[in-house]
């Protein structure tokens, strides 16, 4: 069971038009969420990476400074950037939100960091709606963490949707 804050998150991204598919960015408005904005970050695919667009004051509080321009993989520990972008690719390429559960430097809090994608101006899937929620009290007045650590990787079942399979075809396995 996720926060109520992720799921929030993730009921808006469903709400879009087109959530069977991947939505497009115009069609978020982010007054739905006002409340949350402190902890919305946008993100954009390029080649070299998911980098930061936006980020809300609490997410850059968090992680000492502004997020716009910087990649997502450096704000995860060594041991856990293979996992952080494989959570991105998969939300990309299965076309629904992802719930990463981390933990926040030697805290140790636990934190939700939802990844949602949605389609660009171009129409291709390169944008990620991110929500940064902490799972206790005392995470919220945490500031200047230096990486998070991956523990766990969820995808989230959407209305409406089957979930994706194997098969094989030919040989090939295709979802």
């Amino acid at each position: 069971m996720s926060h109520s804050g992720t799921q929030r998150v993730i009921q808006a991204w469903s709400d879009l038009p087109e959530a069977h598919r991947i939505p497009s960015r115009a069609s978020l408005d982010p007054t739905v969420l006002s409340d949350l904005l402190p902890q919305i970050f946008m993100a954009e695919q390029t080649e070299t990476g998911l980098g930061f667009r936006l980020a809300g004051a609490w997410v850059e509080r968090l992680f000492g400074g502004s997020l716009r321009g910087l990649h997502w993989l450096p704000l995860w520990d060594r041991a856990s950037r293979l996992d952080a972008h494989r959570a991105v690719t998969r939300a990309f390429r299965e076309g629904r939100p992802i719930i990463v559960v981390a933990e926040m430097g030697e805290s140790e809090e636990p934190v939700e960091v939802a990844l949602c994608p949605l389609r660009g101006p171009s129409g291709a899937a390169d944008r990620m709606l991110g929500l940064v929620q902490p799972l206790s009290l005392k995470g919220v007045g945490l500031k200047d963490i230096t990486e998070l650590r991956l523990i766990d990787v969820e995808a989230v079942r959407t209305p409406g949707r089957a979930p994706l399979s194997l098969a094989a075809l030919d040989g090939r396995l295709i979802a």
